[in-house]
């Protein structure tokens, strides 16, 4: 379920609802896809896969700011996403090319079983 942080609640309020909603999971394991062994570290961004603008629909590239770092020795991961419709998982890795996987979501769906395989490279990323 989404978190969402209220304040200034006057003390007494009765008029005051909580409603609960689930968001979309997302979970699976990143791999090297020359040998099939586990990445252990490794950075995750979910964007919208495209955006409108006056020009018209706009394919959404990552966010330098927004990666989510993720450590594991089996390469798993899972996180949560606030947005459904059409989006886009990007993966980088240091020494890996930056993957991308296109997926629609509802706003009930978990993802469980991703393989994210990544092609290595010659030079790491910045």
């Amino acid at each position: 379920y989404a978190s969402e942080r209220v304040e200034n609640i006057p003390s007494g309020s009765e008029d005051i609802q909580i409603e609960m909603f689930p968001v979309p999971v997302i979970a699976g394991i990143v791999l090297d896809a020359a040998s099939g062994d586990p990445v252990e570290a490794f950075d995750l961004q979910l964007t919208e896969a495209v955006v409108s603008t006056s020009a018209g629909p706009v394919q959404k590239r990552p966010n330098e700011s927004r990666w989510s770092p993720f450590v594991s020795p089996e390469g798993k991961f899972s996180l949560e996403s606030r947005q459904v419709g059409e989006v886009n998982l990007y993966c980088r890795a240091e020494g890996y090319s930056i993957f991308t996987i296109s997926l629609d979501l509802g706003k009930d769906d978990t993802l469980t079983d991703l393989d994210l395989e990544v092609q290595p490279v010659g030079e790491p990323f910045e």
